[in-house]
């Protein structure tokens, strides 16, 4: 699994952080440096990478819905199995950015602090 960058609300955009990653993407860069380790020398394939690896996270999150989980906290338990209650509430606000993304899209309705998918038909 690939490191990613964290992006949680109220302070990032998970649909803003994508465009701009498919935007870098189109550029054609030959290395991109980052904040953090050594300068990447596939940029391409590394922002593919990291695009397949948030599309994923966000089949996983609809597929826990599907199930009936309704917060963050529920949804990043099961994704990301037994978490320290330390760590959860990190987890569950990168969740939260794949369900304002999914909102934006209006594929999820938020209702006190639950999420629920909506209906397709």
């Amino acid at each position: 699994m690939p490191i990613t960058t964290g992006i949680g609300p109220p302070h990032g955009s998970l649909r803003d952080y994508l465009d701009s990653l498919r935007k870098a993407r189109d550029l054609n860069p030959r290395l991109i440096f980052t904040g953090h380790g050594a300068p990447v020398e596939t940029p391409a394939r590394r922002i593919d990478e990291i695009i397949r690896h948030r599309e994923q996270r966000e089949a996983e999150v609809i597929a826990c819905m599907s199930e009936g989980m309704e917060t963050p906290e529920r949804v990043a338990e099961r994704i990301y199995g037994k978490v320290p209650p330390h760590r959860l509430k990190m987890v569950a606000t990168m969740i939260e950015s794949h369900l304002e993304k999914l909102m934006d899209e209006g594929r999820v309705r938020a209702e006190e602090g639950r999420y629920f998918l909506v209906s397709s038909g």
